[in-house]
């Protein structure tokens, strides 16, 4: 999650000077100040929510996910709903109704305490000294969702229709998917982007839109099942706001083209949340019925126009207006029609069309493994060897077309358990830890194996390979909850493996269809990637090229150069994400940067400012070097300050905070630094270490560093940048394949979509 750099500048603010950030916020909008101050509190309670312990298990959704998350919507985010997976409350599969009175007692249980409790010392922990936290009293204590109330001390009007506070609303019953991470800000931190105070920008887990589109129509529709004299109006309207401005998106097509997600939704409805008379027969698209009943549209006209004046900053619909365009879309799902083929079934790996199977591998599949041959034996077994041998390292999730290591016809013949496996078989991992067990391949060459892998053979005129491993790699957390600690690392059994389940299309055409539309994406994917090794190759031939030293070019060390300031040794464990002060830390130089740590870009982890002793803040152009690494190739890596603007942000443990105290280089050449071969040769003859490689600082002193021109530098920068600038181009178009291959696999391996 994206953090707050700026909170405590915030809090130091005056409270006048809140008040008017507010109020020019919201003039700007337009909003009242009420509205903006309400949101302020939003995001900034979703910051703390999503840095608590369960936090990895909890999505963002509703109504505020559709405006402040994906902006579908112009009103004004108010409460927060969110789904806590019932997993973290240790409920996991299909649950009897049973477990789930037992499942709402014990979400209730923990809500009302441990939650609630962590989230005042979260409150506090930030410096919000004046905020009442509790949660709402039931006489039932299975309660679920329960609400919590936050109360701030509030700067702006009397409220009117907008609740007093903020409630947060938490639930363990509700769907986990479809979700999206997305990117967010408080509206006054958008606003004044460029001040000291502002906010940096949250990225939560958030529902998608085609989901709380069908949940809306559905919750209406439930509403005017009930006895008129019992249907609600209060407050509601909003449902139909939100129901109009997403009919015009493409989640609405998608939302009534998907019916496994439709169906979903509503078998989650009936057995989860199910309301007493309701018919819930009744969903289905031809009884839909979302519009209130005629004469009941005064009283939901008028608080229509409540909320339009209280809540929607930007143009909306009349009410009859909106009616109309509803009863249009209401005629539209009524009229929408699903072939038998879009018939959907519950299961142990979820909804699945009703033609599909779920088998065991076991009932479709014959298993084998493999061994090592004796290592003593290595000129015997393994020298000039040409049998390719599988090991974990050498699963790439896809097809495995050469090894690092080849045995000899000796090793073949003279080791028991050494078989030669044919073309298409599928290997998982067993062992190596959760980074490694559920690792795939498909032998696109005849090999050998080692016995940390399973091989699976399949009888091809009935199952795809293909499509086993694409499923495989579709469902790799599945192994999590299975793997054992009977040794040092978790890890899986052939017996695993064997009693792995798979949903099956009826025939091997539909099962190839759908392997070779994903084999299409990953060769799309696996394209980009080489392209991208070619650029890094060619910036790497260029870089070394415009880097050696030249006749006229100076020649200095790191100590003549660099002035050596004063860095923190805070663990990762002691950092926040909600604080004041950027924190830098070594593990990121290696990992998320390459030459630049673009401030504009990068979400970095804080420190509170009272935790500050004496420690330099960075400037634009500093240099930030990484003294450890577990590799030759992390020595000296190095990442200069760009963007930095007024960002207050410190170098952390294992960093060198290196800054060019009379300007020798130009903005940009320093980040280049490290990667001149006369430089990184000299940083890998002086590193010292057994697992862990490190430069000591008195070593680093006397590192030689050639110096071009001023005009040759500025020359080389502009070429490196742009050299950069297009790889880093390529890296955000490959992320964004690698999505369209997940939504693929989700939509296809799920029956979701048929292409047969």
């Amino acid at each position: 999650m994206s953090e707050f750099l700026h909170l405590k500048e915030w809090l130091r603010l005056p409270d006048s000077t809140k008040l008017n950030i507010y109020t020019e916020t919201g003039r700007q909008i337009p909003l009242p100040a009420v509205a903006v101050e309400k949101d302020w509190w939003v995001v900034h309670t979703l910051a703390l929510i999503f840095s608590m312990e369960c936090a990895p298990s909890l999505i963002f959704k509703g109504g505020t996910s559709l405006s402040k998350a994906w902006n579908l919507i112009d009103r004004f985010s108010e409460d927060i709903d969110l789904v806590l997976d019932r997993e973290f409350l240790g409920f996991k599969g299909e649950l009897t109704s049973g477990d789930i009175k037992r499942l709402r007692r014990t979400s209730y249980a923990y809500l009302t305490t441990t939650f609630t409790e962590e989230l005042k010392a979260k409150f506090s922990e930030a410096g919000f000294s004046e905020v009442e936290i509790k949660y709402r009293e039931v006489v039932n204590h299975d309660q679920d969702p329960i609400i919590i109330e936050i109360y701030y001390k509030k700067l702006t009007e009397t409220e009117t229709y907008l609740k007093p506070g903020l409630l947060v609303e938490v639930g363990s019953r509700s769907l986990k998917e479809p979700f999206t991470q997305k990117t967010f800000n408080t509206l006054a931190g958008q606003n004044y982007a460029d001040r000291p105070f502002a906010d940096k920008a949250i990225t939560i887990p958030v529902v998608n839109p085609e989901r709380t589109f069908l949940e809306k129509v559905f919750l209406l529709h439930e509403e005017f099942q009930r006895p008129k004299e019992k249907i609600r109006v209060e407050r509601l309207s909003r449902h139909l706001y939100d129901i109009e401005k997403l009919s015009k998106t493409e989640f609405a097509k998608t939302a009534l083209a998907n019916a496994n997600l439709y169906t979903t939704i509503i078998a989650h409805r009936k057995k989860f949340a199910h309301i007493s008379g309701v018919d819930y027969d009744k969903h289905a698209p031809e009884h839909i019925n979302f519009i209130p009943p005629d004469d009941l549209l005064p009283l939901w006209e008028a608080d229509y126009k409540e909320m339009q004046e209280n809540m929607i900053y930007r143009e909306s619909l009349p009410f009859v207006a909106l009616i109309e365009k509803l009863s249009e879309l209401q005629n539209l799902i009524n009229s929408t029609k699903w072939d038998s083929a879009q018939s959907y079934k519950q299961t142990e790996v979820g909804l699945i069309p009703v033609d599909w199977e779920v088998k065991r591998l076991e009932e479709i599949a014959t298993f084998s493994s493999g061994t090592t041959p004796r290592r003593e034996m290595h000129d015997r077994y393994f020298l000039n060897g040409n049998i390719f041998w599988v090991k974990t390292l050498d699963l790439n999730n896809g097809e495995i077309v050469d090894t690092q290591e080849k045995v000899t016809s000796t090793a073949l013949k003279e080791t028991s358990s050494l078989k030669i496996l044919p073309i298409d078989t599928v290997l998982v991992a067993m062992y190596g830890g959760f980074n490694q067990i559920g690792r795939t391949g498909l032998l696109a060459i005849s090999a050998c194996v080692n016995q940390a892998l399973t091989a699976i053979k399949l009888d091809q005129k009935y199952h795809s390979p293909l499509f086993l491993i694409n499923f495989l790699n579709y469902r790799i957390d599945y192994w999590k909850d299975i793997a054992t600690s009977s040794r040092k690392d978790p890890n899986i059994t052939s017996k695993d493996v064997k009693k792995f389940p798979i949903s099956l299309p009826p025939t091997i055409a539909e099962q190839t269809a759908i392997a070779t539309a994903l084999s299409d994406a990953d060769a799309l994917i696996s394209s980009l990637e080489k392209l991208i090794a070619k650029k890094r190759n060619i910036k790497q031939g260029a870089m070394q090229k415009l880097l050696e030293p030249k006749e006229g070019w100076e020649v200095k060390t790191y100590g003549d150069i660099f002035d050596f300031l004063s860095t923190a040794s805070y663990s990762r464990a002691e950092l926040t994400e909600i604080d004041s002060i950027g924190y830098v830390h070594y593990g990121d130089i290696h990992t998320k940067w390459n030459s630049f740590l673009n401030l504009d870009k990068s979400n970095l982890p804080t420190i509170p400012h009272n935790q500050l002793k004496g420690y330099h803040y960075l400037q634009e152009g500093d240099l930030i070097m990484a003294d450890a690494s577990e590799d030759y190739e992390g020595i000296g890596k190095s990442v200069e300050v760009l963007n930095l603007g007024s960002r207050k942000i410190i170098s952390g443990l294992h960093t060198f905070l290196l800054r060019d105290r009379n300007e020798e280089f130009v903005n940009g050449f320093r980040a280049y630094i490290h990667n001149s071969k006369v430089v990184k040769s000299q940083l890998d003859r002086l590193a010292t270490g057994l697992k862990v490689y490190g430069v000591s600082k008195a070593n680093l002193k006397t590192v030689k560093i050639p110096i071009p021109p001023k005009k040759i530098q500025t020359e080389i920068t502009s070429i490196l940048f742009s050299m950069d600038a297009e790889i880093n181009a390529l890296e955000t178009k490959l992320a964004k394949y690698r999505d369209v291959k997940l939504g693929m696999m989700q939509n296809l391996l799920t029956g979701n979509i048929r292409l047969v």
